[in-house]
């Protein structure tokens, strides 16, 4: 076993420093807490440029199915213009 440093005591040790100063655990706040002590303000702007990039997606979507069907019918229809008569 390898023996502690110099300046490590063992728990419960009488021989603590008197002069050190205690530490405040009250004054440090997670960084999730807002300043009033409740939750912090949600991420607005990353919620916003998903929601118009999903916008944005569905309407590319919509355009590209619009086309595809307009191409089918322009097909289908040069089909029946070109099927000989019978």
């Amino acid at each position: 076993f390898e023996q502690p440093a110099d300046n490590v005591q063992p728990l419960g040790s009488e021989g603590a420093d008197a002069t050190a100063e205690p530490q405040n655990y009250d004054a440090q706040k997670p960084p999730s807490l807002g300043t009033a002590g409740g939750p912090a303000d949600p991420p607005w702007l990353p919620l916003l440029l998903v929601v118009v990039f999903l916008a944005c997606s569905l309407g590319a979507n919509v355009y590209l199915g619009w086309v595809a069907w307009d191409a089918r019918h322009r097909y289908r229809a040069a089909l029946v213009r070109m099927r000989p008569a019978t």
